[in-house]
Parts: structure tokens; sequence; C-alpha cells
């Protein structure tokens, strides 16, 4: 059936069905034809309209917000917000306690920094008064690096030494300090440290590698060898080279 367009006596205008027996048209009109697509968009576009307008009006009605809340059992106050929930310069509050609190943090993490850092410093002072003279700089380094890598801070005991596990290590019932790691160390890295014995002259020379050196790219290549392979025997051989200093420049 063809769609025409009626106008109402509101003015408001609305497209209908009409049969072609009941379709008069005056000579001075123009009949507009509409297919059932064109019918559909037309009124789809309007119901949209509508819907939008509606949606509008209602977000501004306090009365439509006064009865939604009150079908639900909720009580509002004075400026439209539930009763029991924030307002805004309650929220400004909580955001400058949050802010006071974030700044605290920092503080509190730089100050546990500056703690470990003297922790750590106090070791070392510590490792290097308790053990024998290293054989030069970098023996001295290898050795500080070697025990703090064996050892953690502990609340109760100071500093300790560790398992694999990550646990804390224990000798007689009680936890193993600074000392023993020192002794450990003494036994295992002995070529850190210079020889203290006074048998046996120059040629008794208890390097293996005394006569020897090898160039630094050299020295990497071997070094990553040892690791890729877990060679600990070789690790040490060269870690004595560069404590005697027989690593040399490319």
């Amino acid at each position: 059936m063809p769609i025409v367009t009626i106008e109402g006596d509101d003015g408001s205008v609305n497209e209908v069905e009409v049969p072609h027996e009941n379709i008069e048209v005056q000579d001075d009109e123009d009949l507009v034809y509409k297919t059932q697509e064109g019918f559909d968009d037309t009124l789809n576009t309007r119901l949209s309209r509508k819907e939008r307008n509606l949606r509008s009006e209602l977000k501004e009605s306090t009365e439509f917000w006064e009865e939604m809340a009150e079908s639900r059992g909720v009580e509002l106050r004075d400026d439209g917000r539930p009763k029991g929930s924030l307002r805004d310069e309650e929220i400004q509050e909580l955001k400058q306690k949050a802010s006071k609190v974030d700044a605290l943090e920092e503080q509190v993490s730089e100050y546990e920094s500056t703690i470990q850092e003297t922790r750590e410093k106090s070791l070392k002072q510590d490792l290097l008064d308790k053990a024998p003279p290293a054989a030069n700089e970098t023996a001295q380094e290898t050795f500080i690096r070697e025990a703090k890598s064996q050892m953690t801070y502990d609340e109760e005991y100071g500093w300790v030494k560790t398992d694999e596990d990550g646990d804390l290590a224990y000798e007689a019932g009680e936890p193993v300090g600074p000392d023993q790691v020192i002794e450990s160390l003494k036994d295992s890295h002995g070529f850190l440290f210079e020889d203290t014995s006074m048998e046996g002259g120059p040629e008794d020379d208890p390097t293996p590698s005394s006569g020897s050196t090898m160039t630094r790219s050299q020295y990497r290549k071997e070094v990553k060898q040892a690791r890729q392979e877990d060679d600990l025997e070789r690790m040490e051989e060269l870690e004595e080279m560069e404590a005697n200093d027989q690593i040399v420049s490319d």
C-alpha cells in the first residue's frame, strides 16, 4: 500500500499506509509515495531523535532521579547525591592525604636505600679489616665481590651467609657470619691474597701461571666459555691471572 504523510491537529506529522481506494488527491496537491524501506528509515530516525531528547530531559530532571532513588530505597542528600557518599570537599581531602602518603613512601624508600648503603660499606670495611692483605687492587675487588655475593643482611643476626636456596647457612647451630666466609675464601681463592709464608724463594711461587699472560679480548672469550661449560676450575685460574695482572691490553 502507498504511504502518505498526514498532519495532525497539533502540528505533528505522521506517515501511514493507506489503501489506494482511500486516497483522494485535490487538483492543487502533490501525492508523494514512499517505499516501505524509506518509511522505516524515516521512522527510525524520528524515534532515535525522540530517545535522545528524552534522555537529555531525564538527565536534567530532579523529579525523575528522586523517583528512581525512592524506588530503590536510596535516600538522597540536598545536593542530589546518595547519603553516605563522599562530598567534593571530602574527595579533595582524600586526594591530599594520598599525595602525602606517596611523598612519605618516597622518603621511606630513600631512607631504606641509605641504610642499605651504610650496611654494605660497613660490611666491606669489616671484610678488609679481617682478611689478609689482597694481592693487588683487582684481587681486593674480586674478594669483596665474592664475599658479598654469598651474604645477606638479616635483621636479627646482621650479615650472614646464605645457601643456594637463599636460606641462612648454619654451622654448629649458629648462622655463618663474615669470619667464616673469609676463611672459606682463603681456602678456595687463596690466590687473591698476598703470600705471607717465609719458606722457599722466588722459584717456589705457588702461582701456576706466573709466567704467562693473556690479552683482554682472549680473557673475555675464556671467561665466557668457562661460564658456559660451568668450569669452576678454569674460572679460578682466570681470576688468578687477573689478580696477578697477567691480563694485558690487546
